[in-house]
């Protein structure tokens, strides 16, 4: 009997072929050819995180990997980049095992800006710096995202030195909306 091996996706060690067929005869000294599964093959998963999204795909499906992706926002990661995989690298798989990588949208940028609730304090005298308590604006974010802030964003006019109804100007995230104030003498 002679054996050879094959990766399959069969069982290890179920025969995939036989020389001669189930059921016939042979004589002393004839040599039977098997070939017999040796089950899956198992192919080392690579490091694709940092990467670019196609580079990652390409690499992945090489290996012969499924390729699913998920994207998200993300601070801290460049947009088109591979944050993460799952499973990580060294892990090893079947092929045609799926490997999902998280890729990057880049910074959640403002889309618009506008004010939620205006200062508590409205009326000033001539001179008088601008109190912002009480302000509130609600930031839209491309992501869909929305959120209601109340620090981290810039006023001017700070110092009100024109008298009458002045418009000071709100920037946040590289966008800008506007509130009146009174200024007296």
């Amino acid at each position: 009997v002679s054996v050879s091996y094959e990766y399959s996706t069969k069982d290890s060690g179920t025969v995939l072929s036989q020389s001669v067929p189930e059921g016939d005869s042979v004589t002393r000294g004839t040599t039977v050819s098997l070939t017999v599964s040796s089950g899956q093959k198992t192919i080392r998963v690579p490091n694709v995180t940092g990467m670019n999204k196609t580079a990652a795909e390409n690499t992945l499906r090489d290996k012969g990997f499924t390729v699913s992706v998920n994207s998200v926002y993300s601070d801290d990661v460049a947009e088109n980049l591979v944050i993460s995989q799952t499973p990580g690298k060294e892990a090893s798989l079947t092929e045609g095992s799926t490997v999902a990588i998280m890729v990057s949208l880049g910074k959640d940028t403002v889309v618009s800006l506008a004010v939620s609730n205006q200062p508590t304090k409205t009326t000033y005298e001539k001179g008088e710096i601008l109190n912002t308590a009480g302000l509130k604006l609600k930031v839209n974010y491309k992501s869909g995202r929305s959120e209601i802030i109340t620090s981290g964003f810039t006023c001017s006019p700070a110092k009100l030195s024109t008298t009458g109804t002045q418009t000071i100007t709100v920037n946040y995230g590289g966008k800008s909306t506007t509130f009146t104030v009174v200024v007296r003498d």
